[in-house]
This record gives structure tokens, sequence and C-alpha cells, in this order.
């Protein structure tokens, strides 16, 4: 841009420099260059030239006039009779920027049976048209000879690294992942697009279950250098899909994930998620989410659901209770907190306070979880323990109303007979033994029940 003005007229250099706005996302800049080039030589500008204007319409979305500028340049040197090697050269490059790959390998094809050209200088454009085309086979052919002869810069070794993979996915064989590997270490070794490659690597691993540590740790490098934060954005998601893997450890790559990211919210979050999927690490989970809250409140909120699904399957224990309080002053409107801290409450049966202050607890829930089977039936045994035959009565009641409600739900039909039982009406409650039994032979609380 300094420089432009003393060599306005200089055709080299404005030439160069359209080729640079063409290929540093100013394409449309780029075209303009182009026209003034052009109409300066009365359209009679060098092929390579052309060819050049041709890719900035391409790259500017003006691919309609970019085609029907191609097919005036071949039209117009075919009728002429002065095709030649540089010419064909030229419109082969067009064809391919064009996305007319067929048209382009055939020129190419052409160039080569002439011998006026080495295959090696047309291997490239054809290997990646191959690639187009979809015939793999033949494009790993080329790439891979022109990788043995050290042709290949650090971006070429990654689009022949990507293409070997794109086939390792597609089932072709012969392919060995630790040659992918390699090419794209050769090409991280000497190219500023660290990003790129690391990416390329993790995914090459990601697809490999048993490389999954492999794969976090390039997703991480990626991830740490990236300022656009897409890599992060697929370090998340592949953590995520590491719960189906049972080869990975999982609980080590949220670990090392942390460890480099230690306050990002959305991995505390799907690493707390992670922790609610299973009973032995739920009060991790908790105590993730609590530390969530408290390090992001702005953003913990939309967690709240999880944290109040995770309450839910939560085996409470009095041990937890700050944490119970602490998560509903934490995550506003949620009710799985105080369903813990009734449960915790009950465990206790030898403790007369802490029998009512779950009661308490159990009927302040009903509005909330009255639907909810598992809560009813809690809240029933809880009742059935009174001394007072109301409160016994209005346990029965409780289940007796789901049930009449859901009568297909064999959980719900043993609640229901096991508080007619406790009520003392044994003949009411024994069909209903039955009936689970019926479906369900060797459940003991039915069996028992019924004895």
């Amino acid at each position: 841009d300094e420089v432009q003005g003393y060599f306005q007229n200089d055709k080299n250099f404005m030439t160069a420099y359209a080729q640079y706005l063409t290929y540093n996302g100013l394409p449309e800049e780029a075209v303009t260059l182009y026209e003034t080039l052009l109409n300066a030589t009365a359209h009679n500008a060098p092929i390579h030239v052309r060819q050049a204007y041709i890719t900035a319409l391409a790259k500017s979305g003006q691919t309609e006039q970019a085609r029907l500028m191609y097919r005036s340049i071949r039209a117009s040197l075919q009728e002429s009779g002065k095709m030649n090697t540089d010419l064909l050269n030229g419109l082969s490059g067009m064809a391919f920027e064009l996305g007319d790959y067929r048209d382009s390998l055939n020129m190419d094809t052409e160039l080569i049976s002439s011998g006026k050209v080495n295959p090696g200088d047309l291997a490239l454009r054809m290997a990646r048209s191959y690639h187009k085309l979809g015939d793999l086979k033949k494009s790993l052919a080329l790439f891979n000879e022109l990788h043995k002869q050290a042709r290949l810069s650090a971006t070429e070794k990654i689009e022949y690294a990507d293409t070997l993979t794109t086939a390792m996915k597609k089932g072709m064989s012969g392919i060995n992942p630790s040659h992918i590997e390699s090419i794209y270490k050769e090409a991280l070794s000497s190219s500023t697009n660290k990003v790129g490659i690391a990416l390329s690597l993790a995914r090459l691993y990601a697809v490999q279950p048993e490389e999954s540590a492999n794969a976090v740790n390039y997703f991480i490098y990626a991830a740490e250098r990236d300022a656009t934060g897409k890599a992060k954005t697929e370090l998340v998601d592949f953590l995520k899909s590491l719960g189906d893997n049972p080869t990975a450890n999982a609980e080590e790559a949220y670990s090392k994930a942390l460890n480099s990211f230690p306050n990002d919210s959305e991995l505390m979050g799907v690493y707390a998620e992670f922790l609610s999927w299973n009973e032995e690490t739920r009060p991790q989970a908790l105590e993730q989410f609590l530390k969530l809250a408290q390090m992001q409140p702005h953003v913990a909120m939309e967690y709240a659901p999880k944290v109040e699904q995770t309450l839910v399957w939560h085996q409470a224990k009095r041990a937890y209770m700050s944490w119970y309080e602490q998560l509903g002053q934490a995550y506003q409107g949620i009710n799985g907190h105080k369903l813990a801290m009734a449960r915790a409450y009950y465990q206790d049966k030898s403790s007369t306070p802490n029998l009512h202050k779950a009661y308490a607890l159990y009927n302040e829930l009903m509005p909330v979880y009255g639907e909810d089977a598992q809560f009813v039936s809690e809240f029933a045994g809880l009742l059935s323990q009174s001394e007072d035959k109301r409160m016994k009565e209005r346990g029965v009641q409780l289940v007796e109303s789901l049930y009449h409600k859901n009568p297909e739900d064999l959980a719900l039909t043993l609640a229901y007979a096991k508080q007619l039982s406790y009520s003392g009406k044994g003949q009411k409650a024994i069909p209903l033994f039955d009936k689970v039994l019926h479906h369900s032979p060797e459940s003991k609380e039915a069996l028992l029940g019924k004895a």
C-alpha cells in the first residue's frame, strides 16, 4: 500500500500486488486492479495475468463472469491456431480455478503427452483435480510421488495428509495412520499454521479410539494458540464424546484441559456434566457446579437445569448438606437442593427432629414433584412411619392417586401395595403384589410384601 503510488505504472508490480490482494481476503480490490491492467494493454495481457484475473473474479463471487471470460479466451486461442504449451497450461489453470476439474485434467494430460512439459510440474494440480473428482487413489499416487521428491511445501504437506486422512475414513486400504502423523509433524516443524496442523493431527487421533490421549494433547495445543476460540470448541466437543469411548481416560483428559484453561466456564460445565452421569462421581459434579457458580456467576445459571437434574439423581447424604444449601443460593429457582436435603434428613430415621424437617421439605415440594412416582413413594414412606393414622392415610392417598393415573407403572404399583400393607390393608395389597410378581417373579420386595 505504501509504495503503490510510486509503481502504479509498473505492470509487474501491479500484477504482484493484485495477486497478493486475491489471496489475502481482498479479491474485489484485486479485480479492480486487474481491470486497470487489462484496459492498459487493450486486453492483450499475458495469459498468466488473465488467469489471475479469472481467479480474482471467482474468489470475489463473480463466477459467471469468470467462466465467460475463460470460455472467450479458450475459443479465441483455438480459433486463432496460436495455442501453445504455455497457453494450454494457463487455460488448464483457469479451468481448475473455476472448478472444471475434468477439463483441467484433460488439458494436463495433453500437455504431458506432448513431451514438452515435465510431468512433475503438473502433478500437484492433477492431484488436487483427482481429489476434487473423488478419485483419491490417483490423487494420493501423485501426492506420494511429490512427497518422495521433496517437492511439497508445508502447506501442501498438510493437504497431502488431509487427503490421506479422508481416504482412511472412507475405508481405503493400505493407509498407515503413523504415515499421516509423520507428514503432519513434518509440516508442523516448518509451517506458521501451527493451529491448523495441530487440529488436523487431533482429528486424525480422534478417529482412533486408542489414541484419545494424543487427540486431547493436540486439541489443547491448538486451543492455546487459537485466538478465534474455534479450536477450543472442538476440544470441548471431543471431550464430550469420550464418554462413549471405553478405552479413553476421560478423567485425565478433562484434567489436562482444565489445567490449560482453569477458569473456562464451558469446560467446567461440561466436566461437571460428565461427572454427573455416574453415581460415584456425582458428589464431585456438585462440587464442580458449585465452583463454577462461585467463579463465573454470570454464566452459571445456564447450567441450572443440569444442577437440578444432578441433585434429583444424587444419593443424598448429611455430609453434603452445606453444599445443598450453597447450591440453592447460587442457582436461584432450583428445587433439587431441597429434595436432597429432605432425603438426607429422611435417612436419619432415629432422629424425630430430622424426620420432622424431612416432612416439612417433602410437603413443601409436593407442588413441584407431586407427579413423580419416586418422590411420592418416598414421601408416602415417610408418612407411613408416623404414629398419626391421618398421616398414614395421607401417604396411601398420595400413592393411590398417582397409581390410578399410571396403573401400568410397576414401581408405582409396588409402592402403592406397600403403603396399603403398612396401613393394615393387606387384602387390598396382595393383588397388587401379585400384579408385580406376574411381570417380575424375582422381585424380592414384592415377595416379602406379599408374605
